[in-house]
């Protein structure tokens, strides 16, 4: 069934969020409404809607009453991210003409442009204590590689960690900041990989036929459990993470550093 599995595939390579199940009761909430992530503290609701006739970012209290707009730039604005200290949030952009990472405060107050690259730039990821953002790339011929910035902009230029002619993408931290997870096609089918922080020793964790997708750690970064796409519907499978914790205990920055030579 090529069509359907190019399908899946393509959805994929959308923006994947958290979200949150809105119904008729939801107070305030409507169907324009999406990409709804809690607050690391949940006492927030962090959203995109087009209810003000354009795609904007809102956040709103966890009951959803009196939703609070934080972009107003001509542009959609979606698909936001909190930072793990509930500070920031990071999201895309089309402001500048281009789907970009952006990062403001959690008011919605200073917002800036992380990445400035020609292809499309999706799926930001905060690494665990808040510094670095990861996300996936595309390029003029289409491919998506994973990238990473510094998230307070001090960078010069994005840093690239995956090179290869396959897709990369949905890109996810490991817990200590050591390890990304993410989904790859380099090598036919879609499957599991993970990578140090520096892009260095991919390894690739799912041999199966189908299409495995959406990894997540578990709290302490031994396993990982994952979305399989199944003819009958997803089945969610847990596996060993690949890399023992007690060798990846190196600071993702001091990896950065090397590749980044000293240009920060």
């Amino acid at each position: 069934m090529p069509n359907i599995k190019y399908s899946i595939a393509l959805l994929l390579f959308a923006v994947a969020a958290t979200a949150l199940p809105l119904t008729d009761s939801t107070p305030q909430l409507q169907r324009t409404d999406a990409n709804a992530v809690w607050s690391p503290d949940s006492s927030q609701i962090a959203f995109d809607s087009w209810r003000d006739g354009d795609g904007e970012i809102y956040t709103a209290p966890a009951d959803g009453n009196t939703p609070v707009r934080l972009t107003h730039q001509p542009g959609y604005d979606w698909a936001p991210v909190w930072s793990p200290d509930g500070s920031r949030i990071a999201f895309i952009s089309q402001r500048d003409g281009n789907d970009e990472i952006y990062v403001m405060q959690a008011d919605g107050s200073r917002p800036m442009r992380l990445t400035h690259r020609p292809g499309r730039d999706w799926q930001p990821a905060w690494s665990p204590n808040g510094a670095h953002i990861a996300f996936m790339g595309q390029d003029k011929h289409n491919n998506w590689d994973i990238f990473v910035v510094a998230s307070d902009g001090s960078w010069a230029t994005t840093v690239q960690l995956t090179h290869h002619s396959g897709r990369d993408g949905l890109p996810v931290w490991s817990p200590d900041g050591s390890r990304i997870a993410f989904v790859s096609q380099r090598d036919g089918d879609f499957e599991i990989y993970v990578m140090q922080a520096d892009g260095s020793n991919p390894m690739r964790l799912t041999h199966r036929a189908g299409i495995d997708a959406y990894p997540s750690w578990s709290a302490d970064g031994t396993e990982i459990i994952f979305t399989a796409m199944e003819q009958d519907g997803p089945e969610y499978i847990s596996i060993p993470a690949g890399i023992s914790k007690a060798a990846n205990q190196a600071a993702p920055r001091a990896h950065y550093a090397e590749l980044y030579d000293g240009q920060r």
